[in-house]
């Protein structure tokens, strides 16, 4: 039996958490799994330590918030790694925990394999150096990455990005769009908070510009968005949808940053890119970051192929402009052009989770 330490932080995290559990038993059935994630790894066999509602916490500020929760599950993990010899210690994304807790593994003889490398590139070089002592190999996602950590001398290599395993983001999405505008808030309840006036006061103005269009929310099972104020007082009558089916049906988005906006960009959906964040959380964003975009589209590109409203920018007015330029072009060239030309570079041939985990369990046969 070979026995694994797993950790993500988030929805997505959990997804191809999911995923690369699911691989690792196809080809070796005998394997085990505690650490941290959510329903879909649980459902694969993942003996979790708390919800993974607990790590969802985005922001300087709002991590400092929780500070005393986040570290009295790292210290919980500490102990598990110190008293039940895992075979490995597989962290998913997740940074600010992930790389402690990678660290700690390290230095008491417990092989490290990180999927989905920290986005390091954007924060600039000190804190990759970091990584130097916490991993064994380093499995990124996205092409450019692989010269950016070999600079420092990390065993690195690129797997493909997860989201193209899944046929349904592989195959081509120029599919026949309903009027529907799509709204998505962001997966934990912090974003919805912060994200869901400016949504309902966006929609608001665009109604009044395109009375024939619906306005639909991603569901959250977890957190019914029906329930909250800003939706119930509104004069818009709202629907609710499954991500997957605003992403290729709906004539136009407003995404948060993150995975979805890549998840959404490889389903053909035209949209707008925004955040809002605490205004402590943004500044020391703004003087760490070093990239000149935020979305990841546009950041894979090196170009702006969608609009990106951030902080002060992000406000009803601006981003309803926004929407309504979309709703003229209807997929432009270049979009639908750069869209296949990304899947091709983000595709691998076996798949990402099937590559990591072949080579995760022929790292410990080696061992």
């Amino acid at each position: 039996m070979l026995r694994f330490f797993i950790v993500v932080g988030d929805p997505s995290g959990d997804r191809y958490g999911a995923s690369l559990m699911k691989s690792m038993k196809e080809q070796h059935p005998e394997c085990s799994f505690d650490g941290i994630g959510g329903p879909l790894m649980e459902k694969e066999g993942l003996k979790s330590i708390i919800p993974l509602e607990t790590m969802s916490v985005v922001g300087f500020w709002e991590v400092i918030k929780r500070y005393s929760v986040l570290n009295d599950v790292l210290q919980r993990s500490k102990a598990l790694l110190t008293t039940q010899r895992y075979d490995a210690f597989i962290p998913i994304d997740y940074p600010g925990f992930n790389l402690r807790l990678a660290s700690f593994a390290k230095s008491i003889g417990t092989p490290v394999f990180y999927y989905i490398a920290p986005q390091l590139w954007a924060w600039g070089k000190n804190r990759a150096k970091k990584l130097v002592n916490a991993v064994d190999e380093l499995f990124v996602i996205f092409p450019f990455e692989v010269p950016f950590f070999e600079q420092f001398s990390i065993k690195t290599t690129f797997v493909g990005h997860p989201l193209l395993d899944y046929p349904e983001y592989a195959t081509s999405n120029q599919n026949q769009r309903v009027k529907d505008i799509a709204l998505f808030p962001g997966s934990r309840k912090q974003e919805i908070q912060r994200h869901l006036g400016l949504l309902v006061k966006t929609a608001s103005i665009l109604h009044k510009q395109l009375p024939d269009y619906t306005f639909s929310f991603a569901q959250r099972q977890n957190l019914p968005l029906e329930t909250f104020p800003e939706i119930i007082q509104s004069k818009v009558s709202f629907q609710f949808k499954t991500s997957l089916e605003l992403q290729t049906t709906s004539s136009a988005g407003l995404v948060k940053t993150g995975t979805t906006t890549l998840e959404s960009f490889l389903l053909g959906l035209p949209f707008v890119m925004y955040y809002k964040t605490s205004p402590v959380s943004y500044s020391i964003s703004k003087h760490l970051i070093t990239l000149p975009y935020i979305a990841l589209p546009n950041i894979i590109a090196n170009d702006y192929v969608i609009h990106e409203r951030i902080q002060s920018e992000a406000v009803p007015e601006l981003i309803a402009k926004d929407v309504l330029e979309l709703l003229q072009q209807n997929n432009s060239e270049k979009y639908i052009a750069e869209q296949q030309r990304m899947k091709e570079l983000l595709t691998s041939p076996l798949g990402a989770a099937k590559t990591v985990a072949s080579t995760i369990l022929s790292g410990i046969r080696k061992r």
